[in-house]
């Protein structure tokens, strides 16, 4: 079992070897191929445009929640002590 050309010792080693070529394909093709000449028209060009701000908009709103989270779980806990002192 190989991969080009390479006589690996063991299976992993073998997928090892693949999936490190392999990853290098997009990059490849992205080198290698020639520049396409083609319209792209305003429409297309529009949804574009929305949706990399909508993408954009949802990593900001996540990364938000990700920080805020944490600090009001901090505030209803706190609050919660608190209520419970009160009570005693």
């Amino acid at each position: 079992m190989s991969c080009r050309g390479h006589q690996p010792k063991s299976v992993k080693a073998v997928l090892s070897l693949c999936l490190r070529t392999a990853g290098l394909a997009p990059i490849w093709l992205l080198v290698l191929v020639p520049t396409a000449s083609a319209y792209v028209g305003p429409g297309a060009g529009l949804s574009m445009i929305g949706s990399a701000i909508a993408l954009i908009v949802v990593v900001l709103v996540a990364m938000a929640g990700l920080i805020i989270w944490p600090v009001r779980a901090l505030q209803r806990r706190k609050r919660k002590k608190s209520e419970g002192a009160a009570e005693e």
